[in-house]
This record gives C-alpha cells, structure tokens and sequence, in this order.
C-alpha cells in the first residue's frame, strides 16, 4: 500500500486588483455610509446575488485588502468605521504620516 504525500496548498490570494476592490468599497460607501450592511446588502451595491462564485472572490478580496471590518454577521467600510468613532485608534493609524513611511 502506497501513501501519496499531498502537495502542500499555496496560500490565498486575492483574485482581484486593489483598485477593482477599491471600487467595490467606493459603491459600498456611498449606498451605507450610515450604517453597517449585510452580505445581500453588499451584493444588491454589487448587483449580483450573494450566493454566488463572482459575489465570494469580491468579498473574499475585500476583506483580504483589509478594506471591510467583520463584527458578526454585519460589515462596514473603514470609513464607516472611522466616521462613526467606534475605531479611533484604526484611523489614526492610517492618518499618521508614519503609516505612509513604511
């Protein structure tokens, strides 16, 4: 009996470019910049169903830029978040000029 030894998996990428997630966020914010929003809430700004493949790499690649924060099952852009004040300490990070020295 032979054992066949798996080959390791490469990590996960984003499928998409950071200006299309870019974009993305764009629409997000200017359809709930009030509020936090739902995954069909997300697709309905992306017209498409949440359910689907094309819907999963979007978010997938959102949240892997870092461009959504996750509380449950609700999601806010960054500048939600900031606007709101619920991060102060996440915003200041990005509004540092040191964050931009890196």
């Amino acid at each position: 009996m032979s054992t066949k030894t798996r080959k390791p998996k490469s990590p996960a990428v984003p499928s998409r470019t950071l200006e299309g997630c870019l974009d993305d966020v764009k629409k997000l914010y200017r359809e709930y910049s009030h509020a936090k929003f739902t995954k069909s809430e997300m697709g309905s700004a992306f017209g498409v169903s949440a359910a689907t493949g094309p819907f999963a790499q979007r978010l997938f690649s959102i949240k892997e830029f870092g461009l959504l924060e996750q509380s449950g099952g609700d999601y806010s852009t960054q500048a939600t978040t900031a606007t709101r004040g619920s991060s102060r300490q996440h915003s200041k990070r990005f509004a540092s000029p040191r964050f931009f020295e890196r």
